[in-house]
């Protein structure tokens, strides 16, 4: 197992131990950021899987999840947290974007280094 693939791997273990937000409440100033999570978790966790079984990733495919992680940030940074029980939902959602861009850092360097 090269260094990349063994960084992805690990990355992916940690990623998989961080607990997925609850879904947020009515009415909730994350309500159209919640799904986008769901959604972009899910492609990033696809790409993930495959490479992590030998089967070739899009490059295409890892550029978009860089653009789509960074546009989920920029909304994610537009939510002003009202209150603590806010402020603390949006840590853990940017908790977990966070593990996503490291796991898209990793795809790049394995997907450029073939």
């Amino acid at each position: 197992m090269n260094d990349e693939i063994r960084a992805l791997s690990e990355e992916w273990d940690n990623h998989k131990k961080l607990p997925f937000p609850n879904a947020p409440g009515e009415g909730s100033p994350f309500g159209d950021l919640f799904p986008q999570l769901v959604e972009f978790d899910r492609f990033v966790a696809g790409m993930v899987s495959s490479t992590l079984d030998g089967k070739p990733v899009d490059r295409n495919d890892v550029g978009r999840a860089l653009l789509m992680v960074n546009n989920f940030f920029l909304g994610l940074n537009a939510v002003q947290p009202k209150d603590a029980a806010t402020d603390k939902y949006r840590s853990s959602i940017n908790e977990r974007v966070e593990s996503i861009h490291r796991l898209i850092e990793d795809l790049l360097l394995v997907t450029y280094t073939k």
